[in-house]
């Protein structure tokens, strides 16, 4: 009874998170809880279930509270929800597969390319005007045209069933390596873990018996409180937590954003410190390196969408840093992958999968059937076999190694240097590709646009709560399938319904008035005069691979040695750019804290911090109500980087 319990809460929560959620940011334009890894369209109502219903139930019975393993699979079904609605899969498929019809024109080149060269089994059939009144409305007396949309959902759900398939098999193989063996921090799951810690005899979680818990969620929430007055008065002096202050050496240098994130820096000191330092010094090294270049003159072209935004030559050696630590990684792994694939063929010496949510071996059937699935999809829609045999691959690392940078660092902001469309088109060359395969590539930002909804993210972290709970791991995919399915079903039909009753041209969202034109446009003008496979961006992919093979090797070589090589994996993107400054206050205020208090006062003081992103998240949910009471449809956006 308890499992059906928490798995019919579960799937609430996934149908309650992909209406919640679009409607927030579509309609009450008030609180955007797209930004980070972890949304706060799951946090809030996991908040209000932790405290106020928790407690009550506890209050009333203690057999009718939710067990910590059942929090785990409520918590965990709501994050796989988080990865469809708004700005995460559901909408930029939507947009995505339907602006190349209705923005074609002339002077963009859209209708000679796209128009022509996608199947039209991936894009809605204009039938009727389906696409003309998406994006401007219903006329009366129309109903919505579903069945145009059931065949391009159909083969792209195949896609996306493929991809969490791969998703969550790879991170139940990689779970035991990341989790015992190398003892990843994994800084985003502490929150939710310590929020379920039960404290005997008394109905409130074992936080809530924490001074500093208080203190640290009072801070946030009177900050967010108090400037919510100034919705009403204006001119009313508010507290600038959330101003935005520029900080510049000289005009060839980018500027360094000054900006305290209450997000970020709670869940960036459960980091270890040199990896905090890392990231800062390595963000602070690439700006003066970017200037030193603007000062010569050096430029190998204009920066790459959703990389660094002041210098390619500093985003590429990014990339070079990325996938040097990536296969580094998996060499680590050597022997935790052999030993899974001697399992796996049910050899002697197997790896021991008792502890796993399913066994090795099915783990590695569904990685290589879902693999197998992605690779024939893209080809059955038009890319070529060599193109898709870079393709996939380079997309599958990228995923896997941002899942495990977030793993490391903890920073709830965080994107590839590079995206998979920008390493397969300057690698293999654009004029070496048909004009299916850039288009197919392309459209593979639909599913996953600039990495801010990672499916291998979600599962290595579900995965990492399920591992401390025993009693959440039967049936543990099988639930979070329902939560998948559940919320591409609700997500696709209330999105639809907003955009066929209201216009999607009002949403004033970038997905559907601002994101097709960085994607497609982008992309005719690169088939307007398609470029060779560029070679200054190898090389400086090459000195950051180099460089960050060194820094490696000094770190694992000398045990003083205080930097780690993973901000030079990240250092130049735009993300870390938002949360540089919050990362180094964390640090001065961690590297304090252990300085005079030592290993005991860093574990009191971890409830400051868990109370720092609780307190933040209700005030949240506090500016959200009175948006929606007073100011609806202008509301106020206080949740961004």
């Amino acid at each position: 009874m308890r499992r059906c319990r928490a798995i019919l809460v579960g799937a609430a929560l996934a149908a309650v998170i992909n209406v919640w959620e679009p409607f927030g940011y579509y309609v009450s334009r008030g609180l955007w809880m797209r930004f980070g890894y972890i949304s706060v369209a799951v946090l809030l109502p996991f908040l209000l279930l932790v405290f106020p219903v928790n407690v009550m139930l506890r209050a009333i019975r203690r057999s009718l509270a939710f067990q910590p393993w059942e929090l785990v699979i409520i918590f965990s079904m709501g994050m796989v929800a988080a990865i469809f609605p708004s700005l995460g899969i559901v909408g930029f498929l939507l947009s995505y597969i339907s602006a190349p019809f209705y923005y074609a024109s002339p002077e963009n080149f859209w209708a000679e390319w796209m128009s022509v060269t996608m199947p039209r089994w991936l894009a809605p059939s204009d039938t009727g005007r389906a696409v003309e009144w998406l994006f401007n409305g219903l006329p009366r007396a129309e109903a919505i045209p579903w069945h145009a949309w059931l065949v391009p959902l159909a083969w792209w759900g195949v896609l996306i069933a493929a991809l969490l398939l791969c998703s969550f098999c790879t991170m139940v193989i990689l779970r035991r390596q990341w989790v015992d063996n190398e003892r990843l921090t994994f800084p985003l799951a502490e929150l939710p873990m310590l929020l379920m810690e039960e404290r005997r005899g008394s109905a409130w979680p074992s936080v809530a018996h924490q001074p500093l818990f208080w203190i640290g969620a009072g801070i946030p929430f009177f900050v967010i409180c108090w400037n919510m007055i100034a919705y009403f008065e204006w001119g009313f002096p508010t507290i600038p937590f959330q101003t935005w202050a520029w900080v510049q050496f000289s005009p060839k240098y980018p500027a360094i954003l000054c900006k305290a994130n209450f997000f970020v820096m709670g869940f960036a000191y459960f980091t270890p410190t040199n990896i905090l330092f890392s990231v800062w010094f390595f963000r602070l090294l690439f700006i003066l390196e970017a200037g030193l270049f603007n000062t010569i003159g050096l430029d190998i072209g204009p920066p790459d969408n959703w990389g660094c935004p002041f210098s390619a030559a500093c985003g590429w050696q990014n990339w070079g840093g990325f996938l040097v630590l990536v296969l580094l990684g998996f060499w680590m792994a050597r022997g935790h992958l052999a030993g899974v694939v001697r399992r796996a063929l049910g050899m002697k010496g197997g790896t021991d999968d008792s502890r796993e949510v399913v066994r090795y071996r099915t783990a590695v059937v569904g990685l290589l059937i879902g693999g197998a699935v992605v690779f024939a999809w893209y080809v059955k829609a038009g890319m070529s076999l060599p193109v898709a045999a870079f393709f996939v691959p380079i997309g599958f690392i990228i995923y896997v190694g941002v899942t495990r940078l977030v793993a490391q660092t903890g920073l709830i902001y965080l994107w590839s240097p590079i995206t998979p469309q920008e390493a397969t088109f300057y690698t293999l060359g654009y004029d070496k590709m048909s004009s299916a395969d850039r288009l197919m590539v392309g459209l593979g930002y639909c599913v996953n646009c600039n990495n801010e909804r990672l499916i291998p993210y979600t599962a290595a972290h579900n995965l990492r709560m399920a591992g401390a709970e025993p009693q959440a791991r039967r049936g543990f995919l099988l639930m979070m399938g329902l939560a998948a399915a559940v919320s591409l079903a609700v997500g696709v039909v209330y999105t639809l319904t907003l955009c066929y009753t209201r216009g999607a041209h009002n949403f004033d969202a970038f997905e559907w008035s601002r994101g097709h034109e960085w994607i497609f446009g982008y992309l005719a003008k690169k088939e307007l005069s398609p470029m060779p496979t560029d070679w200054n961006r190898m090389a400086f992919m090459g000195i950051g691979a180099a460089t960050t093979g060194a820094v490696a090797f000094l770190q694992y070589r000398y045990a003083w040695w205080p930097i780690h090589p993973v901000g030079m994996a990240i250092g130049a993107g735009e993300t870390t750019g938002y949360a540089a400054f919050s990362i180094f206050l964390t640090w001065v205020v961690k590297v304090l804290i252990i300085r005079l208090g030592g290993i005991q006062a860093y574990r009191r003081w971890r409830y400051f911090f868990v109370g720092i992103m609780v307190g933040y998240v209700a005030g949240l949910g506090a500016s959200f109500l009175v948006d929606c009471l007073w100011f609806p449809g202008d509301g106020h956006k206080i949740h961004v980087w």
